[in-house]
C-alpha cells in the first residue's frame, strides 16, 4: 500500500506499425517493436510511447 502511488494505473499508449515484408519486420524489431498478430498477410507490431 505504501508504494501504490508510484505505480501508473493509467491506460497504456502504443505506437502501432505494419509490415508486409521480412525486411520491414526486421527493421521494426530492431527498433524495439513487439510482434502482436497477423491479419490478411500483414504483420502488426507495437511499442510503448
Amino acid at each position: 500500500m505504501i508504494y501504490t502511488h508510484l505505480v501508473g494505473f493509467a491506460e497504456d499508449e502504443w505506437i502501432c506499425k505494419a509490415a508486409t515484408t521480412v525486411e520491414e519486420a526486421q527493421k521494426l524489431i530492431e527498433a524495439g517493436f513487439q510482434y502482436v498478430t497477423e491479419i490478411d498477410h500483414v504483420k502488426l507490431f507495437r511499442k510503448r510511447k
